[in-house]
């Protein structure tokens, strides 16, 4: 599987990602930015099949509109379920989702909705980096996302460097 991060301060977020992905024949690969990928408002960063991320860049994905959390679980959510199950036969793939300057995690086709720490993590390692960041007592920065990899990395053979940090608005 892999890793991947998001904290969500002020209207911007940063997305950290490590590089070892699974394509579907189960093979493993190292990808750079592969993880990360946007189709108009969105920047999903994606655990699971490494080719579900060109999925998601060439889907038709409806825009935001009204209410924005409303939005991604009555509307968002649906299409990326069908997009899913139309390509695997079932939702095998867990996303972060950035859209508005708000995070959102999406797993067996359901959406999670924004918790008080703002701090989201995803994949095999995910609750190592996660709970890394929650033991913060301060502003996460972005060299804390990097180290929170690390330590996924040290505890989930799963999760591998190099990896990468960049800011979503």
């Amino acid at each position: 599987m892999t890793t991947v991060v998001a904290c969500q301060k002020k209207g911007k977020v940063l997305l950290g990602h490590d590089s070892q992905a699974t394509v579907r024949s189960g093979q493993k690969i190292r990808m750079r930015d592969g993880k990360l990928t946007k189709n108009g408002p969105y920047t999903f960063a994606v655990t699971g099949f490494a080719d579900f991320i060109t999925v998601l860049e060439d889907a038709e994905l409806p825009l935001p509109e009204g209410d924005l959390r409303r939005f991604v679980r009555k509307t968002l959510a649906p299409a990326l379920e069908a997009l899913e199950t139309e390509r695997y036969g079932s939702c095998e793939n867990a996303l972060l989702i950035v859209v508005g300057g708000e995070v959102f995690t999406y797993s067996d086709g359901d959406i999670g909705i924004a918790n008080m720490e703002g701090v989201y993590a995803l994949g095999s390692g995910g609750r190592f980096a996660e709970n890394y960041l929650l033991s913060l007592r301060r502003p996460v920065l972005s060299r804390d996302v990097k180290r929170s990899l690390e330590v996924a990395a040290s505890r989930d053979a799963f999760t591998s460097g190099p990896f990468f940090v960049k800011e979503v608005r």
